[in-house]
């Protein structure tokens, strides 16, 4: 679980590193925009008469457009790149989403 945590949070200073050093670099005819999103949820259930699991979750979601334009020519491309993971008391850690989506 430790090593789970660490590679995430090793990715997601990696990417925010990345998309500074990249805006230096940056030509005038290519435009680079997007987000990076890191999402944490937990729930803990004490004392309910109802019923409930206590569960924690992460999410790390990459969403970037690199477009390129000059004279006649446009090429656009977008890359989105997530994983989550969750854990419930009762089930253990399990994936909770999975994507990497290539657009050109």
């Amino acid at each position: 679980m430790k090593k789970i945590f660490t590679l995430t949070f090793a990715l997601l200073i990696g990417t925010i590193s990345t998309v500074f050093s990249q805006e230096n670099l940056e030509e005038k005819n290519w435009k680079i925009s997007g987000e990076n999103t890191f999402l944490i949820n937990q729930s803990s259930f004490s004392n309910w008469a109802s019923g409930g699991i206590n569960s924690f979750s992460g999410n790390l979601v990459l969403n970037y457009d690199l477009n390129y334009k000059k004279d006649k020519w446009s090429w656009d491309n977008k890359i989105i790149a997530a994983y989550g993971l969750s854990n419930q008391k009762s089930l253990g850690w399990r994936k909770n989403d999975d994507r990497l989506i290539l657009n050109s």
